[in-house]
């Protein structure tokens, strides 16, 4: 019987198959672990954190496997290794949370392929702004919105992420039209650089070097106070969308 062991966070959960084999010691061979999302994601970017420091730890090298999509391609393959102790797997809260949800079907079970055994990490969601677009918050984003319906582009790792969500709940609650542009991996980030996007959604680190550059325009953060990555960028995202809400009823 498979006991995968999991450690959770707000947008990371690490699930570890418990090891199969009886009077071997562990690990005896190098590591894997599925990352399911591509290269240069906010996820992999943690992931890869995690594997060096567990590879020192271990002595033996921790591999990541990155497998590009929605996350359930990644949870499938990590719900069917063999229950050996070498294959462990890094999901955003999206792949336990939200894809059972949003889908009809998916390949996995949250409950019965995983289990929960410690919290790896939480990182807030951050809107940034290709610098050549003239908004600087949040309250401005929705102002230019509502000036150009539809005309603005934002990228993020997909429609059924958390950056994703937050995109559509920005878009539901201040009544705006923006155009979501779902991307696979980083080059949501540098398409937003480049300017062939106006925004992107995304985790702090997929972004946080590219906003110290000066290469993006932090806009606002989902943590309940500043950062110290963005110390100058302001952490209210639900009190200016109900302020912008009550705006717009008046408005009318």
């Amino acid at each position: 019987m498979r006991r995968p062991l999991a450690s959770t966070a707000l947008l990371a959960a690490l699930a570890l198959t418990t090891p199969a084999a009886l009077g071997q010691a562990w690990p005896a061979k190098p590591l894997r672990m599925i990352v399911p999302q591509a290269t240069g994601s906010a996820p992999d970017v943690v992931a890869r954190v995690i594997c060096e420091r567990l590879s020192q730890a271990l002595g033996r090298p921790v591999i990541v496997d990155n497998r590009a999509g929605d996350g359930s391609i990644g949870a499938q393959a990590a719900a069917r290794a063999a229950p050996d102790g070498y294959t462990w797997f890094f999901a955003p809260a999206s792949v336990l949370v939200i894809n059972p949800y949003v889908s009809a079907l998916v390949p996995y079970s949250p409950e019965d392929d995983f289990e929960a055994v410690a919290m790896v990490g939480v990182s807030p969601l951050v809107i940034a702004a290709n610098p050549e677009v003239n908004v600087k918050s949040l309250p401005d984003l929705i102002t230019l919105a509502r000036e150009a319906p539809g005309r603005l582009a934002y990228a993020s790792p997909g429609v059924r992420t958390l950056p994703g969500l937050l995109g559509e709940m920005i878009k539901a609650r201040a009544q705006i039209d923006l155009m979501q542009v779902p991307y696979r991996g980083a080059q949501g980030v540098q398409d937003t650089i480049a300017g062939r996007t106006h925004i992107t959604v995304q985790g702090i680190p997929a972004v946080a070097a590219a906003v110290r550059s000066g290469q993006l325009r932090a806009l606002a953060v989902s943590s309940p106070k500043r950062l110290p990555e963005l110390k100058d960028v302001e952490a209210k995202i639900k009190a200016d969308l109900a302020e912008e809400k009550a705006r717009a009823e008046l408005d009318r």
